[in-house]
């Protein structure tokens, strides 16, 4: 897996923290789930969803 820095404003920060403890989850899990989400439903939009992305699982 490849590490990306991403600069998230404190209170968006506070507000992932409690959505990711309420499901159970690390931040760091809770924002690659959105993230993969996020990228199905665009490819969706789109008309069909890349393979890779398919099989992602979080």
């Amino acid at each position: 897996m490849t590490d990306i820095e991403i600069d998230v404003p404190e209170q968006l920060r506070d507000r992932v923290v409690r959505a990711a403890a309420y499901a159970g989850q690390t931040e760091q899990e809770f924002m690659l789930a959105a993230i993969v989400e996020k990228v199905v439903r665009s490819e969706d939009s789109l008309g069909g969803a890349d393979a890779g992305v398919d099989q992602l699982s979080v």
